[in-house]
């Protein structure tokens, strides 16, 4: 499998371009990333979406009222709201919600992420109420130094007319899961919605560190690293 590197002006061309998430670092940072993979795990188009790398996560709310939960929390890992197995709060601190996750526990996916920046590519999302398709997700590129930057996707616009299926929406949009991006989704009331997160790209430091580990130690025939 042929992994694309990129070269310290690469990354910094990409940062700007808001494709790396709001990074505050410099170019001395960034080379050090240079050597680095991208797309650790194996490189993947939307269309063909690695079937290994999705995340389910099945979300109840038993209240009349909508409940907004978190999908990443941000600069804040502990932010009310955060998606977990069995119940718990929504942003507001109302209870509510509960939720499950599949292949792994929603907590595995919550530590990953908060590692692991990693590219979402498409989320289907499949409701038995149809009003959950007018719920608008939102992203928020959080910062210390600046005003959040806020991207808005109305889920209405992600609906196939022609499919004729009620509370059903695929966003094919590159999102960006990581310690910096708070997503949040409204879940309307007395309902049940399944997420599915298609994952295209993840950023390994771990996987880096190994990879170039195991090029230096292969010639001592030195064990490498498990992952």
């Amino acid at each position: 499998m042929k992994i694309k590197k990129y070269s310290p002006n690469d990354l910094m061309a990409l940062a700007k371009e808001g494709k790396l998430a709001p990074y505050e670092g410099g170019a001395a940072e960034i080379a050090l990333l240079a050597n680095g993979r991208a797309g650790y795990g194996g490189p993947n188009e939307r269309g063909g979406y690695m079937r290994g790398r999705v995340m389910t996560i099945n979300v109840t709310n038993a209240n009349a009222a909508s409940r907004t939960l978190l999908l990443c929390p941000g600069l804040d890992s502990g932010a009310s709201g955060l998606i977990q197995t069995g119940a718990f709060n929504d942003v507001n601190g109302d209870a509510g919600l509960s939720a499950s996750g599949s292949p792994q526990a929603i907590e595995l996916f919550n530590q990953f992420i908060q590692k692991v920046p990693s590219l979402m590519s498409v989320m289907k999302i499949n409701s038995d109420v149809a009003g959950q398709i007018e719920q608008i997700l939102t992203v928020k590129h959080e910062s210390p130094f600046k005003s959040a930057e806020t991207k808005t996707f109305p889920l209405s616009q992600y609906t196939d007319e022609y499919a004729n299926k009620e509370g059903v929406a695929t966003v094919e949009e590159d999102i960006q899961f990581d310690d910096q991006t708070r997503i949040e989704l409204p879940i309307v009331g007395s309902s049940t919605t399944t997420l599915s997160l298609f994952f295209s790209e993840v950023f390994n430091v771990a996987g880096i560190f190994a990879d170039q580990w195991q090029g230096k130690a292969s010639a001592a025939q030195l064990p490498g690293r498990a992952r």
